[in-house]
């Protein structure tokens, strides 16, 4: 249950007043958390509620005599149809377009058919954003096979979420520069999120523009440079 302080930091960032240090660590924490989620709408909706109200009240008080009041009703079924629309952008698009790292850096991790156990229970706690957890059957099977390129892309995806940005650079820089590697061109992907994670644009620009168009994640690169340019 969210205490007083959690709605009055909602409500902060419903108001505009976040750095954009707190913006980013607030929309990681709605992204992952039901109950933050659900509270954010429901602030959300009772922001647009109070200025309907209100502009419902400023209406009455100045609205002109009984005899024009049918014209007066069009009017305020389009401010209520536009509300609706409002709320409805606030809703489902409004947490999420704001940041274009949590955009992007929702992903499952996939297996092949000859995956190990190992990499089968990392897989488990990776895809419920248990990234530590993640992290350490990971390690156990990188001690096994130091040159697996999947167990250390997703480790360094797992450093990525967990805000280790130096560690997760090394291990995806190694995986890119395997030019034999299917997974090279998601490792540049995954780099240039860890610079968006940092607002740094060019630098992000610079490894999606790695990504060729034969690439599997070709369109989810040029997806990405679209919303930098």
């Amino acid at each position: 249950m969210l205490q007083q302080a959690d709605y009055l930091e909602i409500d902060r960032y419903l108001d505009g007043v976040m750095t954009d240090d707190e913006l980013m660590a607030f929309e990681i924490k709605v992204k992952e958390n039901e109950t933050w989620r659900r509270a954010l709408e429901k602030q959300q909706a009772k922001q647009l509620l109070h200025r309907h109200a209100f502009e419902k009240r400023m209406a009455n008080r100045n609205k002109e005599p009984e005899r024009r009041s049918d014209r007066l009703m069009p009017q305020l079924m389009i401010s209520i149809a536009i509300g609706a629309c409002i709320l409805a952008s606030l809703l489902f698009l409004s947490p999420w377009k704001k940041n274009i790292y949590l955009q992007f850096s929702s992903v499952e991790m996939a297996l092949p058919d000859t995956a190990s156990i190992l990499q089968q229970q990392a897989a488990k706690a990776f895809n419920r954003r248990h990234f530590k957890e993640a992290l350490q059957l990971l390690d156990k099977q990188l001690a096994q096979f130091p040159s697996d390129t999947l167990s250390l892309l997703y480790k360094g995806v797992s450093l990525m979420e967990l805000d280790s940005l130096a560690s997760a650079r090394k291990l995806l820089q190694s995986v890119y520069a395997e030019e034999q590697a299917t997974l090279r061109y998601e490792a540049a992907f995954y780099m240039a999120l860890t610079y968006e994670r940092q607002h740094n644009s060019p630098q992000a620009i610079s490894w999606l523009v790695k990504v060729p168009q034969t690439a599997p994640n070709y369109g989810k690169a040029q997806q990405m440079l679209h919303e930098l340019r």
